[in-house]
């Protein structure tokens, strides 16, 4: 029986090892993680911040793939998550790019980007590329009179 058992323990570390094979560019995100939001290592020298969300509300708005706003006190706002900031990864997937002019590219891409973030479990890791990085700067919506400053692709996580 113990050898069995040691034969298959065997088995599956071996499995286990042949399946973390290309992630090991992944893995130090998760080293030294504790429970709720934690800030994980960057991903890439483009200045890109990969951060680790825990339970609970994430605490900033998106117009488009744009940070427009970070709530004091929130997860976002204590891993250093800053307007203008975009989203570029939803927990491992890439946000598709899109032309500057393309709204209907834009438009795809939000609608995707939403779906991920009300559908991904928590803890999750997003990555967001600060405006410098992405060469692009945010739209601004011009305000209107009785405008609270929340549009109908404005959403909050």
């Amino acid at each position: 029986m113990d050898s069995w058992l040691k034969t298959r323990a065997d088995k599956l570390a071996q499995a286990a090892s042949k399946a973390s094979k290309g992630f090991e560019d992944v893995l130090p995100i998760f080293e030294g993680s504790v429970p709720g939001a934690s800030p994980a290592s960057s991903t890439q020298n483009s200045g890109a911040k990969s951060l680790k969300f825990g339970q609970g509300a994430l605490g900033f708005k998106l117009d488009k793939l744009y940070v427009i706003g970070v709530d004091k006190g929130t997860q976002a706002y204590r891993l250093g998550l800053c307007e203008g900031d975009r989203l570029v990864k939803v927990d491992g997937r890439l946000v598709p790019q899109f032309d500057g002019d393309d709204a209907e590219g834009q438009e795809k891409a939000t609608k995707l980007v939403n779906k991920w973030l009300k559908e991904m479990p928590l803890p999750a890791i997003l990555t967001f590329e600060p405006p410098a990085a992405t060469g692009e700067e945010p739209e601004k919506s011009p305000a209107k009179a009785g405008d609270q400053g929340v549009a109908e692709d404005k959403r909050g996580w």
